[in-house]
């Protein structure tokens, strides 16, 4: 019987594991969507990201690229920068961005409301 009931605790452990590190428990509400089937209405919630397009040189990163452009620290948290440059190219991941193409970057400066 203490066989069974630690075998299944270390399943049940095992599977909490795998959901956390291949789906994750935050969840992502950058895009809100509300959908009314009776009126046949669809709303979609989209924010309006002001942005400048660079292109990306040798040893250049995203951070460093706005950082340059704010001549100076960023106004907000690395994890919105990350969000928001995801959001301006179409799903494109910082760590992927490569020497010689453009890439849009979300530009801080022009924005009223710096925080989240």
């Amino acid at each position: 019987m203490k066989r069974l009931f630690l075998f299944l605790l270390v399943t049940l452990i095992l599977y909490i594991i795998y959901v956390d590190l291949s789906i994750g428990t935050i969840p992502n509400n950058q895009t809100v969507e509300s959908i009314e089937v009776d009126s046949k209405t669809i709303q979609v919630e989209e924010t309006v990201i002001p942005s400048f397009s660079r292109t990306v040189e040798q040893g250049d990163t995203v951070l460093s690229i706005i950082e340059t452009e704010l001549e100076g620290a960023v106004p907000v948290p690395i994890e919105k920068i990350v969000n928001d440059f995801i959001l301006l190219n179409k799903g494109k991941k910082p760590e992927e961005i490569q020497a010689g193409k453009s890439y849009l970057f979300p530009d801080y400066s022009k924005s009223d409301n710096n925080s989240q």
